[in-house]
C-alpha cells in the first residue's frame, strides 16, 4: 500500500475542464454473473461493515482491485470475477491524466500493466484508452484502462471500495465527494498521514479511512487526532505480530479492525503451495481484514471465527456398531425414505471430493453415505484419490503411485471449480477413524490388490461395522465373502443375467446392496422387484447423467424426476443439493 503523497494541486484547473463534460461511458459489461455483493446504503452502514466482532469472518480484500490470470489489476471485470466467487471489497488505486480525468492505474507509468508506454499524467484519458491492460503474468488482456467514475457506478450496491489515491488532488477528490459521488457510501480512502485524514474528515462527513497504526506512538498520536475511532480502519503493516498483541487489543476496544497487507509477503510465494502455506499462517494470526493480490485464492480458505469457526458438526449421523446393523441399514423397506449417497465422498464449493471437511459438511446438512476412493501410495499407505493422477484434484502433478505418503502431503486439495481449499490428501486410516461412530463407507477400490484389502477387514479394520466394497465382478465379491464376514457389497445387477449370476453364487442376498446403472428403467422392473423380495436395496448412480444438467434450477428439477423414479439410493457427486428436496417415496 506505499504510495506518494499527492502533488500539489496543479491539476486542479484540468479537473474543473473535465468536470464541465460529460464523464466517460461505460462500456458494457458480459451477461453478468451471480455476484457476492455489499450493498452500503448510509454512512453508518459503511461504520458497520468495518466494526470489529470477535465473532465475525475474517474479511477479504483485493489489492488493485485483484487479479488472476486474464484478469488485470485495476480492472472491473477482475473485481466482478472476484466477486463471483466470494464477498471481498477492492482496493483501488487513483491517478489524474493530462486532461483531468481520473483513471484506476497504480503505477505513475503505464509501462508493466499496459500495452503502452509512459507516465499517465503525459496522456488524455482518449490516448489511454488506445491500450489495452495486461494481466500479471504479462498477457494483453481486452480490457482499458477504467475512470474512477466508471468503477464507482459500476460498484454502487455491489461493493466497497479503499481508495489509495497516487496523484490526484486532495481538493479534487473533496469536491467530486461532495459532488457527483455525494451519493456513494461506499468509499473509504487511503491516507498517509493524519493531516490527509483530517483535511478528508472536515471536508466531508461520510468516508471512512485506512491509518496505519503499527506501534503504540501511532495510536497515541491518532488517539489524540479528534478523528472518531469509528471512522478508520487500522492498517497494522503486512503480519499479525504476536509481540503486538496488547496494540491489537487496544485498537480492537474502539471497535476498530486491524488490517494486514499480503502484496510484499504471502503474496509473493513462488508457487500455489507455498503461498496457501502463507495464508493459513497468516489466517491463523488472526487478522480482522487480509488485503491480497489474490483473493480468489481465499475462496475456500477457512476464514470463520468465534463462535463460527471450525468445521460445520455433524448432525445427521449414522452409528453402525455391528454386521446386523449395516444389514439393517441396507434392507430394503417401502416405508423407507430414498437414501442419498455422496458420490466420491460429495463435494460444493470450498470442499473437494474424497476429504473429510466434505464429509462433515454434507452430514451437517442431511443424512447420506459416502462412496470413496481408495488408492496406494508408492510406500504402501492407502489414501483417498479417485483418479489415476493427482492433477485434477490437487495442486500437483503426477501419478498417485509415484509418490510417497510425506510427498503427497506438500500438496492441497481443489475443489470442483479449481479453487485451491486447505485440506490435504487423507489416508484411509484417517477418514474409517474420523467415521466409525457418524457414517457408511463404500470402498470403490482404485487398484489395491484384493489382498491388502482381505488382511485389513480382518486385522486394524475388523474393529469397524461401516464398510460396504464395491466390486467389479462376481470374482472378486467371492474373493471376499470367502474370506470375510464383516462386510456388504456393493454388486452391479442391472439386468436378468447379472440377477441370476449372484442367486447361483451362494453369496446371502443380506450381504449385498444392487447397483443398477444410471437410472430405473422399466424395462428392468422385474428385475427391481426380484431384488426387492430379498430384501436388497436398488442404487441408480446419476454423476454421469443428472450431475451434469446444467443451470443449477435444471439440475434440480432433473433431481426430481431422479426421486419420483422410486430407486432405493441415489448415488451423486452433490448430495447437500438434495437436502431440500423430499426424499419420500412417491406412491404408484
Amino acid at each position: 500500500m506505499k504510495r506518494t503523497l499527492p502533488v500539489n494541486p496543479a491539476g486542479l484547473a484540468a479537473f474543473v475542464l473535465f468536470a464541465l463534460t460529460a464523464s466517460a461511458s461505460i462500456a458494457p459489461l458480459a451477461a453478468q454473473p451471480e455476484l457476492h455483493t455489499t450493498n452500503i446504503r448510509s454512512a453508518a452502514e459503511l461504520r458497520a461493515y468495518f466494526r470489529h466482532s470477535p465473532d465475525r469472518d475474517i474479511v477479504i480484500a483485493g489489492h488493485r482491485g485483484g487479479v488472476m490470470k486474464g484478469f488485470p489489476e485495476n480492472c472491473i471485470a477482475s473485481c466482478e470475477k472476484t466477486l463471483s466467487l466470494m464477498p471481498a471489497y477492492f482496493e483501488i488505486d487513483t491517478r489524474m491524466t493530462k486532461d483531468g480525468v481520473i483513471v484506476l492505474m497504480h503505477d505513475a507509468t503505464i509501462n508493466r500493466t499496459t500495452t503502452g508506454k509512459g507516465r499517465v499524467c503525459d496522456y488524455t484519458y482518449a490516448e489511454l484508452r488506445e491500450f489495452f491492460l495486461k494481466d500479471r503474468e504479462g498477457n494483453v488482456t481486452k480490457h482499458k484502462i477504467p475512470t474512477l467514475d466508471e468503477m464507482l457506478a459500476w460498484g454502487e450496491g455491489k461493493t466497497v471500495f479503499n481508495i489509495d489515491n497516487k496523484d490526484v488532488p486532495w481538493e479534487v477528490m473533496v469536491a467530486n465527494l461532495n459532488g457527483k459521488w455525494k451519493h456513494y457510501r461506499n468509499l473509504m480512502f487511503y491516507v498517509l498521514t493524519l493531516r490527509e485524514a483530517q483535511y478528508y474528515a472536515r471536508n466531508n462527513p461520510n468516508v471512512g479511512f485506512f491509518y496505519e497504526i503499527s506501534d503504540d506512538a501511532m495510536y497515541d498520536e491518532f488517539a489524540a487526532s479528534g478523528i472518531p475511532w469509528n471512522r478508520i480502519v487500522a492498517y497494522v503493516r503486512n503480519t499479525m505480530d504476536p509481540k503486538k498483541r496488547a496494540l491489537y487489543e487496544r485498537i480492537r476496544a474502539n471497535g476498530v479492525m486491524c488490517q494486514v497487507a499480503l502484496a510484499p509477503t504471502a503474496d509473493k510465494g513462488k508457487t500455489i503451495d507455498k503461498r496457501i502455506d502463507a495464508y493459513l499462517k497468516e489466517i491463523a494470526r488472526g487478522p480482522d481484514i487480509i488485503e491480497t493480490d489474490y483473493p480468489s485464492s481465499f475462496v475456500a480458505m477457512p476464514l470463520n471465527r468465534g463462535k463460527n469457526a471450525g468445521s460445520p458438526k455433524p448432525k445427521h449421523t449414522v452409528h453402525i456398531k455391528s454386521m446386523a446393523e449395516l444389514q439393517e441399514y441396507f434392507r430394503y423397506s417401502p416405508e423407507k425414505e430414498i437414501i442419498i449417497s455422496g458420490h466420491r465422498g460429495g463435494m460444493m464449493k470450498g470442499y473437494p471430493e474424497n476429504c473429510i471437511p466434505s464429509f462433515e459438511k454434507t452430514l451437517s446438512l442431511m443424512p447420506s453415505f459416502f462412496e470413496i476412493d481408495p488408492r496406494m501410495t508408492k510406500d504402501g499407505v492407502l489414501v483417498l484419490m479417485h483418479d489415476g493422477t493427482i492433477n485434477r484434484t490437487t495442486t500437483g502433478k503426477g501419478k498417485t503411485e509415484n509418490y510417497t505418503y510425506a510427498e503427497l502431503q506438500q500438496f492441497y486439495l481443489v475443489d470442483r471449480q479449481k479453487n485451491v481449499t486447505p485440506y490435504k490428501i487423507p489416508t484411509l486410516d484417517e477418514v474409517l477413524e474420523w467415521g466409525a461412530d457418524k457414517v457408511v463407507f463404500n470402498f470403490d477400490n482404485k487398484k489395491i490388490p484384493w489382498q491388502v484389502y482381505s488382511d485389513n477387514l480382518k486385522g486394524k479394520w475388523s474393529k469397524y461395522h461401516n464398510i460396504i466394497l464395491s466390486v467389479r465382478s462376481l470374482e472378486e465379491c467371492l474373493f471376499y465373502y470367502e474370506r470375510n464376514d464383516n462386510v456388504m457389497f456393493c454388486c452391479e445387477i442391472g439386468d436378468m443375467k447379472q440377477y441370476e449370476a449372484y442367486r447361483d453364487s451362494g453369496i446371502p442376498w443380506n450381504r449385498i446392496m444392487a447397483y443398477v446403472r444410471y437410472k430405473m428403467d422399466p424395462e428392468h422392473q422385474k428385475v427391481y422387484d426380484l431384488l426387492r423380495s430379498h430384501g436388497v436395496m436398488c442404487m441408480t448412480a446419476i454423476a454421469p447423467t443428472s450431475d451434469k444438467v446444467k443451470p443449477f434450477e435444471a439440475r434440480i428439477e432433473a433431481y426430481k424426476k431422479e426421486l419420483a423414479s422410486n430407486p432405493d439410493i441415489i448415488e451423486t457427486d452433490y448430495p447437500a443439493d438434495f437436502a431440500n428436496l423430499s426424499r419420500k417415496r412417491t406412491k404408484k
